[in-house]
């Protein structure tokens, strides 16, 4: 896997527009970034079956719940408090760290923002509830394997991030793109498409489309398109060494997980076994600098 940075009005319009009709964000002045995760696979072309509208096994909306008192500094472990150059880090504590300056030490690790302006990095506000919306083409072979990929994911950047995620109860189905609801403030919608969609031109696994204001550098909203493909590359992966990383998460909730690493405002890191490399490799997993980077993700007041 691989990803490349694209000009975002040309993402859009290889789609007809479609993806403006159903996934615009109204009444704002945005800038929008649009990263793209591709991966090839030439046997991923498989039939099309019907389906229904699929909902959880459970009715748990909220994610992650926080207090109206926010210290993104609390409950992180020693390790993490080091690679950010925070104080407290007992014996993971390096002399030549420089104090207390999270954003220096990720650029030093070779961890990148996705947004960065002159006033510093675009982050969610960590006291606003960010709504999370999961949709499924009605083309989709595997509903259950999706939504269970983007959980975990959901999950895991809920909880590294501390960012109050609210994912919705139920996932929904369309027949069109067009028919996703429009994106609105806080929101970020991850869609699920067909394998060799059109939406997604040669076998890209995701695209991820991140908005901000520029004059708060906070971000607003983010859409994330996922294909299909994820899924079967990940099938195809489950011989993997079981002492490996994925031996805690699979190919597809890496997948997803990277993707939402973008929507919440992290760039690419240069540790090739990071889930935030360019390419996804064999031992990729989560790293105590993507531990890092996600905390730091979460970091801004409001």
């Amino acid at each position: 896997m691989s990803i490349r940075q694209c000009n975002p009005i040309q993402a859009v319009s290889r789609r007809n527009g479609r993806m403006l009709a159903g996934a615009a964000i109204a009444g704002a002045v945005l800038t929008a970034v649009v990263l793209v995760l591709s991966y090839t696979n030439s046997e991923a072309g498989i039939g099309a079956s019907s389906v229904n509208r699929y909902e959880t096994a459970d009715d748990a909306g909220f994610v992650r719940q926080r207090d109206a008192k926010l210290d993104w500094k609390e409950g992180l472990s020693a390790e993490v408090r080091s690679f950010l150059t925070l104080t407290g880090a007992g014996t993971f504590r390096q002399a030549s760290q420089i104090d207390n300056d999270p954003e220096w030490a990720l650029n030093a690790a070779g961890f990148r923002p996705l947004v960065r302006g002159n006033e510093g990095v675009a982050l969610w506000p960590n006291c606003s509830v960010i709504n999370v919306s999961i949709h499924l083409s009605a083309e989709l072979h595997d509903y259950a394997a999706a939504q269970k990929a983007t959980k975990a994911a959901v999950h895991k950047v809920a909880e590294l991030t501390g960012l109050n995620l609210m994912l919705d109860a139920s996932a929904t189905t369309f027949e069109d793109l067009s028919q996703v609801p429009v994106t609105q403030k806080n929101d970020i919608q991850l869609i699920w498409v067909e394998a060799n969609s059109e939406h997604l031109s040669d076998h890209h696994l995701g695209e991820a489309e991140l908005r901000f204001s520029k004059e708060r550098l906070e971000l607003t909203s983010a859409i994330v398109l996922l294909s299909e493909e994820i899924l079967l590359a990940a099938d195809q992966s489950l011989d993997r060494d079981e002492t490996s990383h994925h031996s805690l998460y699979d190919g597809a909730t890496l997948a997803v997980l990277h993707e939402l690493g973008h929507a919440v405002g992290l760039g690419h890191s240069l540790d090739p076994n990071s889930v935030m490399a360019p390419s996804l490799a064999d031992e990729a997993g989560l790293t105590p600098g993507d531990r890092s980077a996600l905390a730091y993700a979460g970091t801004r007041g409001c």
